[in-house]
């Protein structure tokens, strides 16, 4: 079973407004299609930053004491604090602020309660924190690491804190996980300079072979639309195919980690399976396909579908994952 794990922290960068919101449902789209199950972790991460400290508190979902159908606002300017009795221990002016939590899009979309959506109330004990927290204090002084981070101490803290903690909670509950495009920066230096793997998903790699050759991205449709796709037959079949595809490269090429090796072996093995659709599926495989192929280059590259009647009889075949390719039509109404 292939599974995509989505933690608070290091996703807290999807929540500063409604079109990076709206980035991150397209990605969560793509997910519960490509995926057996998404798993979330159940709860709400609040953070304050600003130049007299920072805070940061992780709630239970059953522990939330609000309306967690909402999402707040995400306001800097206003002033935020902890005290201890009548003593402000910090206090001062937000210049960040998160507050992250799944469970708003996942209600608005419908799919809070459906049995591919996993929700985990689970955060790592306080040691482990620990431990994560001491390797993001060595980190932040290196020299190469800190030109891809913000210049203010805070954010990188916060950054760092977030990307170890979550790979840590990742690492424990053995699945990948999903992070905002603030991580992927020290992702590449980790990856380059001290060896520490956070490996991209071949699933995730599948997706962008699926997309380059001009496939259609299933993060433009509707949730309606992608829900009643994920639970067809063909969104079956489909899901069964990439987890083939990953099962096979993970298990014959499991000491390949560069990841434009990775890339390609996944392009050349769904380019395969693509074919091999095309020609046990068409109602004339000989002529039919040689039509197809003209216009369709499954290696890599530009790839334009043609609409010819070949192509119409072979999407008829609703029962195949193949019939995802007529997309394109969804997305014009």
């Amino acid at each position: 079973m292939n599974r995509i794990f989505l933690p608070l922290r290091s996703n807290s960068g999807w929540f500063i407004d409604q079109n990076i919101r709206n980035e991150l449902e397209r990605r969560l789209k793509n997910c519960i299609i490509f995926y057996d199950e998404v798993v979330i972790q159940d709860g709400r991460y609040i953070y304050r930053g600003g130049e007299a400290g920072n805070f940061e508190l992780f709630l239970p979902g059953h522990q939330y004491g609000g309306d967690r159908r909402e999402l707040a606002i995400c306001e800097t300017g206003n002033e935020f604090g902890v005290t201890l009795g009548d003593k402000k221990i910090i206090w001062g002016t937000a210049e960040v602020v998160y507050e992250t939590d799944f469970y708003p899009i996942a209600y608005n979309a419908g799919i809070v309660e459906k049995n591919y959506i996993k929700w985990a109330p689970i955060d790592l004990p306080e040691e482990i924190k620990n431990t994560a927290k001491e390797m993001a204090k060595i980190d932040i002084d290196d020299d190469e690491l800190k030109q891809y981070l913000p210049r203010v101490d805070y954010q990188q803290k916060n950054i760092l804190e977030s990307l170890y903690l979550d790979s840590l909670l990742s690492f424990h509950i053995k699945m990948p996980f999903l992070t905002d495009s603030r991580m992927t920066p020290v992702i590449y230096w980790k990856n380059k300079k001290i060896g520490m793997h956070f490996d991209k998903t071949i699933e995730d790699m599948f997706l962008n072979a699926w997309i380059n050759i001009g496939l259609p991205d299933f993060g433009e449709l509707p949730w309606n639309e992608v829900i009643k796709l994920r639970e067809s037959k063909a969104g079956q079949g489909f899901r069964c195919m990439v987890g083939d595809i990953s099962s096979t490269i993970k298990n014959t090429y499991h000491e390949v980690k560069d990841e434009m090796e990775l890339e390609l072996l996944v392009q050349r093995s769904f380019s395969k399976e693509l074919v091999l659709q095309l020609r046990t599926n068409l109602p004339k495989p000989q002529t039919a396909f040689f039509n197809l192929a003209l216009n369709l280059i499954p290696w890599g590259g530009g790839v334009v579908l043609g609409s010819g009647k070949d192509l119409k009889d072979l999407i008829t075949k609703r029962n195949s994952w193949i019939s995802f390719i007529e997309l394109e039509n969804h997305l014009k109404k």
